[in-house]
Formats: structure tokens, sequence, C-alpha cells
């Protein structure tokens, strides 16, 4: 056995305990959050499959989405949320079309746990071999579980999803099946715009098969659009997603750019970073790409440059630590223990995650988790002699790159 996967086996409760502590801090804030569902991301979903079973063609007209709110909720539209995901989103929640709103969220956000957990394993069955997949594991649910993510299942939020797509394509990866792997990453495809840094991997690593297929799921997300909502409800719903007049997310970021944006007070330099974040990850990952393009990491640095560049990353985005957090843990369980702590600190201590940051302090604690996990994960994937919990291959050219796992 490798010296640093003996240390893992030895070390292995650390993860456990932390991931077991982490759930029940996770699960207390999905309790505490659950009182206010009249303004959560679900009911939006909701009240978006209630417009796609009656009036399909007004699933992005803010009046139709106010009116089934107030309908679903009996109450006034003080504070409402808007629904900007695609149409076919809105199609996963028509089995609770026919339940209360509040019975609704709660099978809604155990459907999400369960899609944490079964991600989280999948994370755990990609790594090549089985003695770092227990610590993997847990590492994985316990980054599942930080209070900003705990706050975002409680929200009905996405996330969830895209953590399963990108947990998926790493284990077809892992057994060679690019095809399978591109597919799996539809799923992403309900936030695209969150998604470049995978793209940027994709296309410095040459990784034709999997960006096909990833593009032909784009195709189907579309296609199936233009056929549920028609092409004009399809432009309200590309207005929106380009243009949120709902909520300012730029100066609500905790990432590195919505940083930027919050000191400025504008989004532009948001943007502007954004921009620059990727072509300086492009010219690293041009630099080292023997450890960082190599298939077992191909991925997770694509969501570590992801988040990084991404403008609108909220606290509930931590849940996409879990592909990040695995190779910090083997690294250094103590780092990864102590990145979580850290994680959660900040987060609570910024007192609500969705209030929009007003002090420098709040700033910096917004930007503090982004900040230490792209940087442990550049440490533990750059800094190690022989690698990562995936047992990394090394590669030496783009060629090279292209023809592993092919």
């Amino acid at each position: 056995m490798k010296p640093h996967m003996s240390m893992l086996v030895q070390r292995r409760h650390l993860c456990t305990g932390v991931a077991i502590v982490a759930s029940g801090m996770a699960v207390a804030e999905m309790v505490r959050s659950f009182s206010g569902w009249t303004t959560t991301d679900f009911l939006a979903s909701l009240a978006a499959a209630h417009l796609l079973l009656s009036h399909a063609h007004q699933l992005y007209s803010a009046q139709s989405q106010a009116a089934m709110e107030v309908r679903l909720t009996g109450q006034a539209a003080h504070q409402w949320v808007r629904y900007i995901y695609p149409p076919l989103y809105a199609g996963l929640l028509l089995p609770l079309a026919g339940l209360s709103p509040n019975i609704g969220l709660l099978i809604w956000d155990l459907f999400l746990v369960g899609i944490e957990f079964f991600a989280c394993s999948l994370i755990a069955a990609a790594a090549a071999s089985s003695s770092a997949r227990r610590p993997i594991f847990f590492s994985a649910l316990a980054a599942c579980a930080t209070t900003g993510a705990g706050f975002g299942i409680a929200l009905g939020q996405s996330e969830a999803f895209i953590l399963l797509g990108v947990a998926a394509a790493m284990y077809e990866l892992s057994r060679g099946r690019e095809w399978s792997a591109g597919a799996c990453l539809f799923v992403t495809c309900i936030k695209p715009q969150d998604m470049l840094g995978i793209l940027v991997v994709l296309l410095l690593s040459r990784r034709w098969k999997i960006l096909a297929a990833w593009a032909a799921g784009g195709v189907v997300w579309v296609a199936s659009s233009l056929v549920l909502v028609g092409p004009h409800a399809m432009g309200q719903f590309f207005s929106l997603a380009s243009h949120d007049d709902n909520m300012p997310f730029l100066v609500l970021s905790g990432g590195v750019t919505g940083a930027l944006a919050q000191m400025a007070q504008s989004p532009l330099p948001a943007y502007v970073a954004a921009g620059v974040i990727l072509i300086l990850g492009a010219w690293v990952l041009n630099r080292y790409r023997a450890r960082l393009l190599s298939p077992p990491l191909l991925l997770p640095t694509g969501i570590c440059l992801a988040v990084a560049a991404d403008p609108k990353f909220l606290a509930y985005g931590a849940l996409l630590f879990a592909v990040l957090l695995p190779a910090v843990a083997c690294r250094s369980q103590w780092a990864a223990a102590a990145v979580w702590v850290a994680t959660d600190l900040c987060y609570i201590g910024t007192g609500n995650v969705v209030i929009p940051v007003v002090s420098p302090l709040q700033v910096v604690l917004n930007l503090i988790p982004v900040v230490a996990v792209v940087a442990l994960y550049l440490w533990a994937t750059l800094g190690a002699e022989d690698g990562n919990p995936w047992g990394t291959a090394r590669v030496s050219s783009i060629g090279e790159a292209a023809a592993v796992g092919s």
C-alpha cells in the first residue's frame, strides 16, 4: 500500500467524524430555514411546474409566476422568487404538483439529500484505490454538509443535480467511457454559465468525445424547451438568464469576482475579473497539464476553475466543494477538516447567507471559503509527490492527454 494511502486508512475516522458533525449542522440549518418555505426557490419551481401544465407559454411571465405563487401560498406576493431555470427542470417537480407546497418541499429536500449521498458515492467509486474510497466519501459528504449547502437544500436549489452530473461523469471517465461521461454532464446544462471551467479544461485536453456528448445534451435542453414553451417564452428565458433583475446576485456573491462587485458596487469588475481568471487558469492548466489535465483530475480541476471565476457564486455553491475536498483530504485530512470548519464559520459569521453583504468584514468572510478551497486543491494536486485520490496518471502533452482514457 502506498504511504499516503496508508495514512488515509489510519486517519479515516477524522473524515467520518467531521462528516457526522457537518451533517448534523446542515440538517439543523435545513430545519431552521424550512419555516420560510414561502420565499424558496422550490416554490418558484413548483409554480413553474403548475404553469407548465396549464399555461406553458407564460412560464417566464413575471405576472403569471407571481400569480401562481400567490395561488399556491394563499398569501399576497410581498416577496416572491423568480423562476429562471430551463423548462425541463420544472418538469421534474410535476409529481409534486398535487401536494401542498410545504409537504412538497419536504419531499424535494429529502430527494436532494439522496442525490448528494449518491453523488458522494460516485466520487468515491471513481478512486483507483479501494483503500481511499471511505475517506474520499466522507470528505465529500462533509463538503455537502456545510451550513451554506444545507441552506441551499432548504431553498430547493439545483446545485445537487450539478454535483450529481459531475460526479457521474467522473465515475464514467475513470472507467474510460468518454461518451457516457459527456452524456452525464447533460445535467449541468441547468446552469451552463457555471460550467465554463469544465469547458476550458475539456478544450485544453482535447476531449472531443466528452464535448460532443455534452453539446448534444445542450441541444436536447434547447429542443425540449422550444417544444414545451415555444420560441417567445425561450426568448424571455434567455433575457432573464443574462439580465436577472429580481435579485442583485453579483452583490450577494461570495466568490472572488463577487467580492470585487461588492467593493465596487458594480457588476462590471466581476465580469472582467471572471474573464481574467479564466485566462490565467488556462495558462496554469497548460503549464501543469501533467497533473491537472490527467483523466482523474480533469473534471475536479474544471470545477475548481469554475468556482474561482463564477461571478454569481453563492454560499450554497459550496456543495461543489465535494468534488475538490477529497483531493485535499488525501494529502492531509487535517487540512480538509480545517477548511470545512473555516467554511462553516465564515458562512455562519455573515449572519445570513443570502442577505446582501454590506461590510468589509462580511466581504472577507464570504471570500475566504472560495480562496481557501481553491488554494488547498492546487496545493494537494500540484504539491503531492505521487498524486491524488483517483491515482493520477501523468500526462506530458496535449496529445497524450487526449489519448489517455480513449
